[in-house]
């Protein structure tokens, strides 16, 4: 008697969508196998509940008038090896069901066989939920069968083995997750309420199975409101658990990495915060990284100039969390020192470096085994400040709450050149609080200081007599420390709040105070912003007899000393003061000569200062009697303040 045909495919479970491009690409590449005689074998990845299985039997149900002589299908549980479906029994089972009136006892002899049964037949071979290479070769049928493999693992080494990988990724919430959401559920329900419907299919982290498994929760009630959320779905644990099974069986090292991810403010990783955060060197690292990438507990990240980027899938988000609160508190707190300070401080130290280069950061400070990003100019170190921004807030937030104050007050004053150049918001005053409460509780007085000036330059004009008063604590502060500079500074500071105030010759006395102290402590770039603020109140002033010259010797001095200190960009703003006072002065062509360097210096590194500057330029264009200059600069300077409010770069000089 004839074996029957083996047709073991299980029958499709759950509806697919958005996943026309992956079931696209497998059509080719099996046209293009037939075609070229290559083995037709394909490995389907993807995290737990992304649908592995329920894509491979779709697109194989599919196939079945091109594999007419049948379907071997066989879950192979993970490779757990304490499970009873080991190699011998599927190919027991498959070479029985091929006809075979008996099975040998030797795996050899059982693999032969099975081989032997398989070739000049086509056939559909799935091997879902596959473990290990090795696990799956055994099981490779002969001829021109065409072979499936799912795992949550990628699996490269079966890359050698000719097969083609096809990675799932979880489905977008709001558009492909909602609408199986409402396939299982009902439209009707999903469209009475759409808000709560995406809540829920956004706590399902995109994975169908989940959204189905709870969507049939809620098919079962057909009364119960989409708001009141289940704090149970019968299923949806099977994926936690499998996460969890995953985890314990993964390396010490990458163990030991997995649950400091918890620990992480962001959501973005680079090997040199992994590194610090797990506390080793960045080149011992990779083999962890490898082994949660292989592990689908660690995902590719978004493209960065600086190398590459990784994020925790959905689904390992809460586990990673979980992980973390069971480390004993020592090991977290030291996890966090390591990350804040090892590398987000040491890292930013570096940036502020190539953005300020007039000062002197201590780049090993106060953590000598950072790891740092490689940082080799000023465009890095903003996309680095850019790209980390939403860690460092955090840190900046809950530093303090987390024992480590100072990462907090340092990060805020290592963020303050790029803060000036590129971004700004309330947020800016907000970490400046918080870094100076950080400092106050660390009892470090230079700390302190220098957070309550900044604090004080950072406040709105309408906050002023605040400013002014954090200013007086921070000179009495300087002084009985014996820092005469930083007192000096402090002036400085106070005429540059009462300029912000609208006190223009309250501001002039401040800042003929402050000038001759900080010439004399020999502090020339903060003399040199002086001066130029001196010149634009005494050209202003120009209209009540204020001579022009003095106006011009006020410009020329500062704009002298800022190049003496290397601060191109308040160079280039001085040139800006000079050019105008120089026209004043009857001086048209070395009024041009300032203008065309102070722009091209803004235009090329100091994007944030554009749009003032182009404000400053339009009434020079004016006064040139140049009035097409001066529109073209009036319309870039309100196009770059239409950016600056969508989130690009710009701001005012």
């Amino acid at each position: 008697m004839t074996a029957p045909t083996p047709w073991q495919l299980p029958p499709p479970r759950i509806p697919l969508v958005d996943r026309d491009a992956q079931r696209d690409d497998l059509d080719a590449r099996l046209s293009l196998a037939g075609a070229t005689g290559r083995p037709t074998r394909y490995l389907v990845t993807g995290v737990p509940g992304v649908g592995k299985t329920a894509f491979a039997v779709d697109w194989l149900n599919r196939l079945g008038a091109r594999f007419p002589d049948g379907q071997l299908y066989a879950d192979l549980r993970g490779g757990d090896s304490r499970r009873p479906d080991g190699t011998r029994e599927v190919l027991a089972g498959w070479v029985g069901a091929l006809g075979a009136p008996s099975v040998p006892e030797h795996i050899d002899h059982l693999v032969g066989l099975y081989r032997s049964l398989t070739r000049g037949r086509r056939m559909v071979v799935l091997l879902d939920n596959a473990g290990t290479e090795d696990q799956v070769r055994p099981l490779l049928p002969a001829g021109d069968s065409l072979t499936v493999i799912t795992a949550r693992r990628r699996l490269p080494g079966l890359a050698l083995d000719g097969y083609h990988g096809i990675e799932l990724a979880p489905l977008d919430p709001e558009h492909d997750g909602l609408a199986l959401f409402a396939a299982v559920l009902g439209a009707g329900r999903v469209e009475a309420e759409p808000d709560h419907a995406l809540r829920i299919v956004c706590g399902c982290g995109g994975l169908p199975l989940a959204v189905c498994l709870t969507a049939a929760e809620y098919a079962s009630r057909p009364h119960r409101p989409l708001r009141d959320r289940p704090h149970h779905v019968e299923g949806i644990d099977t994926i936690t658990d499998t996460i969890d099974d995953i985890v314990a069986a993964l390396p010490d090292d990458a163990k030991t990495l997995f649950a400091r991810l918890g620990l992480h403010p962001g959501t973005t990783f680079t090997p040199s915060a992994l590194a610090a955060l797990a506390g080793v060197r960045r080149a011992d690292v990779d083999p962890p990284i490898r082994t949660l990438l292989d592990r689908q507990l660690l995902a590719p990240g978004p493209a960065s100039s600086g190398g590459e980027t990784f994020v925790l899938p959905e689904v390992a988000r809460h586990p990673a969390a979980a992980a973390s609160r069971a480390l004993p508190q020592e090991e977290q707190d030291d996890a966090r020192r390591g990350l804040y300070l090892g590398y987000y401080v040491a890292t930013a130290s570096v940036a502020a470096q190539l953005l300020e280069p007039e000062r002197e950061f201590a780049l090993n400070d106060p953590f000598p085994s950072a790891t740092t990003e490689y940082l080799d100019d000023v465009a890095a170190a903003r996309e680095w400040f850019d790209g980390e921004h939403a860690a460092l807030t955090t840190i900046i937030l809950v530093g303090c709450d987390d024992g480590c104050p100072e990462a907090v007050h340092l990060l805020v004053d290592r963020q303050w050149s790029y803060w000036l150049q590129v971004r700004s918001g309330d947020h800016v005053v907000t970490a400046h609080r918080a870094g100076l409460r950080a400092a106050r509780l660390c009892g470090d007085h230079d700390a302190v200081g220098r957070m309550l000036t900044s604090l004080a330059l950072v406040l709105p004009a309408p906050e002023s007599t605040e400013a002014l008063d954090l200013l007086t604590e921070a000179e009495n502060l300087f002084r009985a420390g014996g820092k005469d500079l930083f007192a000096a500074r402090t002036l400085h500071y106070r005429a540059v709040v009462l300029t912000k105030a609208h006190r223009p010759d309250e501001a002039a006395a401040a800042h003929g105070e402050a000038i001759p102290e900080c010439v004399r402590l020999g502090e020339p770039r903060v003399a040199g912003l002086g001066l130029e603020r001196l010149a634009r109140w005494a050209h202003r002033k120009g209209d009540h007899g204020t001579p022009a010259v003095l106006a011009a010797a006020l410009a020329a001095a500062a704009h002298s000393l800022l190049t003496t200190a290397r601060d191109p960009m308040n160079t280039a703003l001085a040139a800006l003061t000079w050019a105008e006072v120089e026209l004043a002065c009857g001086r048209r062509d070395n009024s041009k000569k300032l203008v065309s360097a102070a722009e091209r210096t803004l235009r090329r590194h100091y994007p944030r200062q554009v749009p003032g500057a182009c404000d400053r330029l339009a009434r020079w264009a004016d006064a040139i009697g140049d009035p097409a200059r001066a529109t073209a600069y009036r319309v870039e300077a309100a196009a770059l303040r239409a950016q600056a409010h969508d989130g690009a770069s710009g701001g005012t000089a």
